[in-house]
């Protein structure tokens, strides 16, 4: 399925990455959170939800958003709503100002889109307690959509094919240098991201704004 895409008017698309570009990111700071909710210590959280694989697999699309949510419960003997659970993982996550501002310019001359390595949980959590992110950009694409997590050719592959959008046609931006490589293995535009100075000269260089 192809979104519908107004070229005429914006013939290229940006993708940022969500943790570490569009917001400073803390494992550490989701991982307290989690612990003081389910009285486990935070090595113990890690365990059961990161060290164990069932993020990974939230990320590639195993589980539906009652399932994730289901087994978090289950994992960390809770009993918090999806609501809830969504509150807990935004603690990780801390919108950057200069990052959205540039993201506003980009979108008056290019499609802007989110692509991150991310499961359903982090979908309902950008629209319940984001929703300036969620409303500055032309659309949200996760991993687990695809089935596929960055850097993983199909993660890039598959996106765009749903975005109706060639390689050719893409610049991407994200911190970790292993999914820059990997854009740019597919044939996209990657930009490292070391700092909002720094991506602001890179996006001024294409034309970007």
């Amino acid at each position: 399925m192809s979104f519908d895409i107004c070229w005429s008017a914006r013939r290229r698309i940006v993708l940022f990455d969500l943790g570490g570009v569009v917001c400073q990111f803390s494992h550490d700071r989701r991982l307290a959170a989690l612990a003081r909710d389910s009285e486990l210590s935070v090595d113990e959280v890690h365990r059961r939800l990161f060290a164990s694989g069932f993020d990974l697999d939230c990320d590639c699309g195993h589980y539906t958003l009652e399932q994730q949510c289901a087994e978090i419960r289950t994992r960390l003997d809770v009993r918090c709503g999806q609501h809830e659970l969504a509150e807990l993982w935004a603690q990780a996550f801390a919108p950057d100002a200069d990052v959205l501002a540039m993201v506003s310019r980009v979108r008056s001359t290019a499609i802007t889109a989110i692509l991150t390595n991310n499961g359903p949980l982090v979908h309902r959590m950008i629209r319940e307690f984001f929703p300036d992110i969620a409303a500055g950009f032309d659309h949200l694409c996760f991993s687990y959509e695809v089935m596929s997590t960055k850097p993983e050719p199909r993660a890039f592959l598959a996106t765009l094919e749903r975005l109706g959008v060639s390689p050719e046609q893409c610049s991407f931006v994200d911190d970790a240098e292993q999914n820059v490589l990997g854009a740019r293995a597919v044939g996209i535009d990657a930009i490292r991201f070391v700092s909002a100075p720094m991506l602001a000269t890179a996006l001024q260089e294409r034309q970007l704004m």
